[in-house]
Parts: C-alpha cells; sequence; structure tokens
C-alpha cells in the first residue's frame, strides 16, 4: 500500500506526454502565427514601399527671357547690367533668366496688367501706357523658376502643400511661394510649382542663389509625410 502511494506521487504533470505533445503543438503553432504576422507585415512594408503615394521633386529650371543670337544680344540697347547665358543645346544662342516689370515705388506691388518688358527702353514705354508717372514706378528685374513634382506612387496623396524659400544676403530666408490651396495628386500626377524672385535694375543677380521647398501630405493611409530639400543654383553653371 504505501508502495502503491509512492508510486502514484511520482506520477506528475509533465509526465504525461500527452502533455509534452500539447506544449509542442502550442509552441509551433505560435511560431507559425509569428512568422505568417511577419511575413504579413513585411508584404504590407514592400506593398506601401511599390505603392503608397510618395511626392517628390522632378526638375527645376528657371524660365528663359529673351533668346537671340550672341550678334543680336550684342547689337541690343539693354540699358541695364544684363546677365546673358549661353545656351548649351543651341551654339550661339544666349538667353536671360530675367525680365523687367514695373512695380508702384509706394506699395512694391506690381502695376497690374502690365507686361514683361526686355530694355529699359520698353519698360519707360509700359510706364507711359499705364498712365503713370515715372516717379512712382520701379523697373524690376523680375526671375521665373518652376519647380516641378511627381507623386510617383500608385495611389493618391491627399492635401498636397509647399511653401519655397530662397536665402537672402543677410542670412534671413525669404517666402518665394506658398500654398493657398491643398490639392489632391493622383498616382504618376505632376504638379508645377512657380516663383517668382523680384531684383532691383542696378543690382546684380547672384552668383549663387540657394533655395528650400518644403512639402506635406497625407498618404492613402492618412499617414502625413513631411518633406523638405534645399537646392542651389550656381550661375557659372546656369543649373
Amino acid at each position: 500500500m504505501l508502495f502503491f502511494m509512492k508510486k502514484m506521487g511520482s506520477s506528475t504533470f509533465f509526465g504525461d506526454p500527452k502533455v509534452y505533445l500539447s506544449l509542442l503543438a502550442i509552441i509551433v503553432s505560435f511560431a507559425a502565427f509569428v512568422f505568417t504576422l511577419a511575413n504579413q507585415t513585411e508584404q504590407n512594408r514592400r506593398w506601401d514601399a511599390l505603392n503608397i503615394g510618395n511626392v517628390v521633386i522632378k526638375e527645376t529650371e528657371f524660365i528663359k527671357f529673351n533668346s537671340m543670337t550672341v550678334a543680336e544680344a550684342r547689337a541690343t540697347n539693354w540699358g541695364y547690367n544684363v546677365l546673358l547665358l549661353s545656351n548649351a543645346d543651341e551654339p550661339g544662342i544666349v538667353f536671360t533668366i530675367n525680365a523687367l516689370r514695373i512695380f508702384d515705388a509706394n506699395t512694391n506691388e506690381l502695376i497690374p496688367n502690365s507686361k514683361f518688358c526686355q530694355t529699359v527702353d520698353e519698360a519707360n514705354e509700359e510706364i507711359k501706357d499705364v498712365h503713370r508717372l515715372p516717379a512712382d514706378i520701379i523697373i524690376k528685374r523680375v526671375i521665373k523658376g518652376r519647380i516641378g513634382m511627381e507623386n510617383i506612387g500608385k495611389t493618391e496623396v491627399r492635401n498636397l502643400s509647399t511653401i519655397v524659400t530662397g536665402l537672402m544676403p543677410d542670412g534671413s530666408w525669404s517666402t518665394y511661394f506658398q500654398s493657398a490651396e491643398k490639392p489632391n495628386l493622383g498616382a504618376s500626377q505632376n504638379l508645377n510649382i512657380p516663383m517668382t524672385i523680384n531684383f532691383t535694375l542696378e543690382g546684380n543677380i547672384p552668383a549663387e542663389m540657394t533655395f528650400q521647398i518644403k512639402w506635406e501630405y497625407q498618404d492613402a493611409n492618412d499617414v502625413e509625410h513631411k518633406k523638405s530639400q534645399k537646392m542651389k543654383w550656381i550661375r557659372s553653371e546656369n543649373k
């Protein structure tokens, strides 16, 4: 009787082979679950990488004005110290990256309905056409730029906003463009961001200009993205 009770006491819970089989099945099931979850997460990550909306800068440029031959440029009475740049695609052709516009001397605002001009003489004629006194007008150089953006993802992005700033000589940043609206951008769609830079007629266009563009949007998963990119234009290379 004593021997029988001692033998029963040694038969513990973990002594039953069925327990080990059950534990093994649980471990295998848990491992399979973790593997499946990790695999699904990786698949989702890959799907997002390939398909989620992604807005990038595709190209940047300054708009060319007054394209002409070198001989025509030399014969033109510009009326100011014009910057002429060569055209690598067309030997013998030069152009400017600025036009002349007329501004109100008191408000510093562009005169409504005034035209782009090539020379100071043309700008003075424009002042007469808008029936303003020369003393009330400032002639400025105006540079027009374009930043091309594209959604390279395969799903739409929403509420795209952009701001373009430029580094000033005193180290501060001046705003050249800021979104008034926040458009959506579908897959492979493009958006052109304009920017305008004004210089005095007497001042020279800097040898280098530094810009920063910041943009924000939400992707199809409602995740918010904030990006920024600095760019530098080098006059000697014109790029």
